[in-house]
């Protein structure tokens, strides 16, 4: 049998799997296998469900797979799951050909390099276009990826997601309060994630505490109680790209992406929602004029790890 391969995006909530008889072979709705993680009692058996499905044979597969964790030295810990997987002892239960294992932003960053006009949606217009690019996942968890290179391929892995959420002003000091009560990480991951947005309205509204889904219909169905936290979401998702960009440069754009900025899309191109997002972005004293430079772009593509897993794949067969 000739070479195949295997493409893992394994999430806190979504596990999606693609096989490719060939890296250059383009990803589509209906080749790829979403499972919901928590339905598995650890990786192995997840993967051995997609293994069955795709009746993959590990000896003649190379497999990419980026996981919602630190990767260090051939370990990995995903983070939202409590999960912790090694390189060699999936080896020893599935011999594939060859394995990379990644972070999920790493993979997530590397799709920037593949993205097309039409995978995007421009929120700001920038003057540059060209340089390093970050990439912002916001889903269960909150992930951030850097691409500084297309070819050869360069990419920056990172834990941003875990950077303390700085308070600006006492409405900021008694969030944290707030949060720190709640005993959660007092980070940007519990603020623009989809729990942090659970948390913002949570804190806004006395204690009530609903999913994000719920705070997101509520909100396209003009409540007012589910607008206030969506609006304070923009707000400190502007900040935080505020921040990331003054320490990367992002000249070729930041790209926002993941399940909570799916779902509230349609509110960053309202004009009530939009220039609160854009007043925190832009709000360096000093270098708001490079900020100014910098595009920013909403990711359209329904699977940028996945796509971001065949760029890795391809830059090693190259």
């Amino acid at each position: 049998m000739s070479q195949a391969y295997l493409l893992a995006d394994v999430g806190g909530t979504n596990a999606r799997f693609v096989f490719l008889t060939t890296p250059r072979r383009g990803l589509s709705q209906k080749g790829v296998l979403t499972l919901k993680s928590k339905d598995f009692s650890d990786f192995f058996s997840l993967l051995l469900e997609a293994r069955s499905v795709f009746k993959v044979e590990p000896r003649d597969t190379v497999a990419c797979i980026a996981v919602a964790g630190p990767v260090f030295k051939g370990r990995a810990k995903l983070t939202n799951l409590g999960w912790e997987i090694e390189e060699r002892k999936i080896k020893a239960k599935f011999p594939f050909k060859k394995l990379i294992l990644v972070n999920d932003l790493f993979a997530g960053s590397a799709s920037l390099a593949k993205l097309k006009k039409k995978d995007l949606k421009l929120v700001k217009e920038g003057r540059i276009n060209k340089g390093v690019c970050v990439a912002i996942f916001c889903g269960t968890g909150l992930g951030v990826g850097v691409l500084v290179k297309e070819k050869p391929l360069t990419l920056i892995s990172t834990e941003a997601g875990h950077i303390f959420f700085q308070a600006l002003d006492s409405f900021d000091l008694t969030f944290l309060d707030f949060l720190k009560e709640k005993q959660k990480e007092l980070s940007y991951e519990e603020v623009l994630s989809g729990r942090g947005l659970e948390n913002l309205y949570e804190f806004f509204h006395g204690g009530e505490r609903l999913s994000a889904p719920m705070i997101t219909a509520l909100a396209k169905k003009q409540d007012k109680r589910a607008g206030q936290a969506v609006k304070n979401y923009f707000k400190y998702l502007g900040r935080f790209c505020s921040q990331l960009a003054l320490c990367y440069l992002p000249l070729g754009g930041i790209y926002l992406g993941g399940g909570v900025i799916n779902a509230l899309v349609d509110f960053l191109f309202e004009k009530e929602y939009k220039s609160v997002f854009m007043e925190n972005f832009v709000s360096s004293s000093k270098l708001n004029f490079l900020l100014e430079e910098l595009p920013i772009y909403v990711i359209g593509h329904p699977f940028p790890v996945l796509l971001g897993c065949k760029a890795i794949v391809e830059s090693l067969e190259a």
